[in-house]
């Protein structure tokens, strides 16, 4: 049986003002921070020795979303943020959120599950009711297909139901310090489920802390097997096949009213760079979005 009670710990965390190395049309580019509390977003003093900010250029990223944060995870230097702590609708990015606390009840990946009714939300699904599903198989759905329906059934395996399970999302939320989000389901379907750019960096760090999800969130794909059929299924972040960007985990989110979302860590020179775009024009331009990023760090910063 699963224990439904949580001990929470909270160490109330201040931010200290940034200083501004540059600042145009409302982006800030290149962030120097003084040393802030590690569970709200990882920020040192200075910038590393190992990395070199070059000469702005002239032409600022051309982005389509409303926030984004680029930041290097080893030295923890923002090299690029807009409207980092704008709460927005964050569509399936919850999905990483109900992971958090999925494996934390240690599910069993060899036990099956029959799809019910009950399951179906609508969205993005794969799955039919009445099929059987290894549990294995339902996690590598919801994460690199983002399907909807197999979160719902993984929640339902745990015994509690949506609203005992949302009340554990949040409350994983207040023990990580994140201040400006909360979750209305685990799918990210509803509007209510909301975050900040500077909050995504956080739950995507804790999420790779565990090997056993990021490895599936840096899969191009993965066969499923059900009880009656044998399929395909695509990762819904095409830029994981970009060879220049090197995704090692990535996860996609969209809704009419979250527009489209994206985070992702990338390993670019040796470094691992954490990417957030929130509230993108549509599916097509958070791509476009995080690709713009990238270059326009590329060629503003270098390190060994």
């Amino acid at each position: 049986m699963f224990s439904k009670i949580f001990l929470l710990v909270f160490v109330a965390s201040q931010f200290l003002a940034p200083s501004v190395v540059q600042e145009k049309n409302g982006q800030i580019l290149g962030v120097e921070t003084s040393q802030a509390e590690e569970r709200v977003l990882p920020l040192v003093k200075e910038v590393a020795p190992e990395i070199t900010k070059l000469d702005f250029s002239e032409k600022t990223p051309d982005i389509l979303a409303g926030s984004a944060v680029v930041i290097d995870s080893k030295s923890r230097f923002v090299f690029y943020e807009k409207n980092i702590d704008e709460q927005r609708s964050i569509a399936s990015i919850t999905k990483l959120m109900s992971f958090l606390v999925l494996d934390d009840f240690g599910l069993d990946l060899e036990q099956k599950v029959v799809v019910k009714q009950e399951d179906y939300h609508g969205g993005m699904h794969y799955l039919r009711v009445g099929e059987e599903v290894q549990i294995s198989d339902l996690i590598h759905l919801a994460l690199i297909g983002s399907d909807n329906t197999a979160v719902s059934t993984l929640v339902r395996s745990t015994g509690l139901t949506d609203t005992e399970f949302v009340n554990l999302m949040n409350q994983k939320a207040y023990f990580l310090g994140l201040k400006n989000s909360s979750f209305a389901d685990p799918t990210g379907l509803k509007a209510k489920n909301l975050s900040t750019a500077r909050d995504v960096v956080k739950i995507f760090k804790e999420i790779n802390k565990r090997e056993n999800l990021s490895e599936i969130l840096g899969l191009r794909g993965a066969k499923v097997v059900t009880s009656d059929r044998t399929f395909w299924i695509k990762n819904t972040n095409i830029l994981i096949t970009n060879t220049n960007l090197n995704i090692k985990a990535g996860k996609t989110g969209f809704t009419d009213e979250a527009g489209g979302c994206l985070v992702f860590l990338s390993k670019s020179g040796g470094r691992d760079v954490f990417f957030v775009v929130l509230g993108s024009q549509n599916k097509e331009s958070r791509f476009t979005d995080a690709e713009s990023l990238w270059a326009w760090v590329s060629e503003n910063f270098e390190w060994e």
